[in-house]
Order: C-alpha cells, then sequence, then structure tokens
C-alpha cells in the first residue's frame, strides 16, 4: 500500500531504522577513537617510540577534529545529513584500517593518518543532529540525541573489553582491521536502508509523516 493512503500506525516506524543506525555510528565512532589507546603498548615497544612521539600519535588526531568541527556542520547542511554521516563514517573507516600500514611507514605518515581519521569523526556529531532534526519530532529528538550519545560510552567499552583479547591474540594491528571493517559494513546498511529526508522514502506511512511534520 503507498505511503499516501497508508494510514496505520506502523509496527516499526521508518525513524526506528535512522535511530539504531544512527546509534551505531557513534558505537563505532567510539571503537575506532579508542583502539590506538590499546595498541599503543605493543606498538611503542615495537617501533621505540619515545613517550614524546606517542603524544604527538594521540593528539594529531584531537588536531584534526578541531578542524573539521565547524566544516563538519556545514557540509551537512550543504549536502544532507545522510550523504556526510555515511561519507563520515567511510572516510573514518579507510584510515583506521590503514594506521598499521601507516605505523610501519614512518611517524609522520602515522600522524597524516591520525590527523585525517580526526577529520573524518568530526563529521559525526553535526550530521547527526541534521539526521534528527529531519527524521524526529521536536517532542523526541532530545531523547534521541541522549540515545545516540550512549552509543560512545558502548564503543568505549566494547573497545576496553574486546580490544585486549584482539591484540593479545592475533596483534595489535589486527585491533585497526577488525574495527575498521565494521565501518564498511555499516555503510552498506545505511546506503540502502536510509533516506536523506521522510519524503524521499518509498514505504513510509501517512501517520508516521504525520508524527514528524
Amino acid at each position: 500500500m503507498g505511503a499516501e493512503i497508508n494510514t496505520q500506525k506502523p509496527f516499526w516506524p521508518k525513524r526506528m531504522t535512522v535511530l539504531v543506525l544512527a546509534f551505531f555510528a557513534f558505537v563505532i565512532c567510539y571503537l575506532d577513537r579508542v583502539n590506538i589507546s590499546i595498541a599503543a603498548i605493543s606498538m611503542q615497544k615495537e617501533f621505540g617510540w619515545s613517550d614524546v612521539d606517542k603524544g604527538y600519535v594521540f593528539s594529531f588526531f584531537f588536531w584534526g577534529y578541531l578542524c573539521m568541527q565547524i566544516g563538519g556542520g556545514y557540509l551537512a547542511n550543504r549536502f544532507g545529513g545522510k550523504l556526510v554521516l555515511g561519507w563520515a563514517v567511510v572516510f573514518w573507516s579507510v584510515f583506521t584500517l590503514i594506521t598499521p600500514i601507516a605505523a610501519f611507514m614512518s611517524i609522520p605518515a602515522l600522524l597524516a593518518v591520525r590527523f585525517l581519521m580526526g577529520v573524518g569523526e568530526a563529521g559525526l556529531a553535526p550530521s547527526s543532529f541534521t539526521v534528527v532534526g529531519r527524521w524526529f519530532p521536536q517532542t523526541e529528538q532530545s531523547r534521541v540525541m541522549s540515545f545516540l550519545s550512549s552509543g560512545t560510552i558502548l564503543g568505549t567499552v566494547g573497545a576496553l573489553l574486546l580490544g585486549p583479547k584482539i591484540v593479545t591474540t592475533y596483534g595489535w594491528e589486527m585491533i585497526f582491521y577488525a574495527f575498521g571493517a565494521l565501518g564498511f559494513i555499516w555503510a552498506i546498511f545505511w546506503y540502502f536502508l536510509i533516506k536523506e529526508h521522510p519524503d524521499q522514502h518509498p514505504s513510509i506511512t501517512s501517520y508516521e509523516r504525520t508524527i514528524i511534520a
């Protein structure tokens, strides 16, 4: 039944799919953000980093993050939250995956990768705000953002629980490969299941569209 004439309350509202996938974007973001702190002990030992070197590796992520905070908001407003969030996850996942390659190359290469990873993750919050603003009524938006923010805790805890086991079992490189791959899996679902605006969704009911409006 077409969205124009379907006035039934849906069992699973389309905006709930948006909520779940956006939540996992936050989880993946913090899995990827925390993994370097877990792998750093092994990396420092293998590459002979000084504490200053390790400090640079940690800090360059945040320099990239800082530089893109305003830019992320502009891009989300200009091109839409779905597009920017999707590409942000793919972008930082690429640099998560190639972190071991950069580490074996040189400290400057690793710093560049960490900086660009920060650039990618800076797009998460502003694009999520745009998505929430388009897909959820004002009465739900504060609760939705609180729920999404809890993904940062789950991602951090998940990394701290799973990361050491991955490092000790498979080596420090695997934590970047495993967590980085999650972003690409997520992106497939995001691309095919999410629309930029509720009006673009082919099967949304008029009931839900009225609630969102």
